[in-house]
């Protein structure tokens, strides 16, 4: 686990696909890898979506299914990375359900393991199946999910470099065995983070994460910005409000 540096938090950035149009055959490969991601996709929230995925980890559902990953003719790589997005998804709602049924009950939801109590245990795994009142709570707080998104690529296993022109390249692996896609992108250096490329409007969005120093928080000194309300209301940095 990568160890959080005092006053650094995590923040995405967004990276543009391409300096210049992609030609052809990139394009096409593109949106063919995104468009049968998102039958992948579709097909995971249809089949764990529900209760099916509660309690299991997304390792035990790679063996169950890694079997069958051939009929999305998706490289290996391409296709682990989006099923283990699309289970910490579901893992997340789950996660989002547990946390309401224990304010439910007067109890806090705890993020480290070492202070998860009883409840909160017994929730994470299978085991309030059996208990009549907690099955009443997680039915009254929990939504099945689906999903159409079919416009996303998860990359694991890449590789960036720069060349002489300072222009950062992405390359993976694509459709064709031993064929690596290698497409120019707007990255201001090279990542080794996980990546989600996103087609929106025509081109694609490179979303990364990267660490940032903490703000200070100004107390004192001249109005340096205003944000707009959903009216006419102006709010400055000095907790002023004016009408504009």
């Amino acid at each position: 686990m990568k160890r959080k540096v005092k006053n650094q938090i995590t923040v995405t950035r967004i990276a543009i696909v391409g300096t210049a149009k992609l030609n052809k055959w990139k394009s096409e490969e593109l949106d063919t890898i995104a468009l049968r991601l998102g039958k992948l996709r579709c097909d995971l929230w249809n089949e764990f979506g529900s209760l099916k995925a509660w309690g299991v980890s997304k390792f035990d559902i790679d063996k169950q299914l890694r079997a069958s990953k051939d009929k999305y003719q998706m490289p290996t790589k391409l296709w682990e990375a989006t099923l283990y997005d699309v289970i910490d998804d579901i893992h997340l709602v789950q996660a989002a359900c547990i946390e309401k049924v224990m304010k439910a009950l007067g109890q806090r939801y705890q993020s480290f393991q070492s202070k998860k109590g009883v409840l909160q245990l017994t929730l994470e795994s299978r085991e309030w199946m059996v208990h009549p009142a907690l099955c009443t709570l997680i039915t009254k707080f929990w939504y099945r999910g689906h999903t159409k998104v079919s416009n996303q690529i998860i990359l694991k296993a890449f590789d960036t470099q720069i060349d002489s022109g300072n222009v950062v390249w992405l390359r993976f692996g694509g459709l064709k065995n031993g064929k690596t896609l290698k497409i120019p992108t707007t990255l201001p250096y090279t990542v080794k983070c996980q990546l989600r490329l996103i087609k929106r409007n025509g081109r694609w969005e490179i979303h990364y994460t990267t660490d940032i120093e903490k703000a200070s928080k100004k107390t004192e000194g001249k109005t340096i910005g205003c944000d707009r309300g959903y009216t006419e209301v102006y709010a400055t940095s000095q907790k002023e409000l004016r009408s504009f």
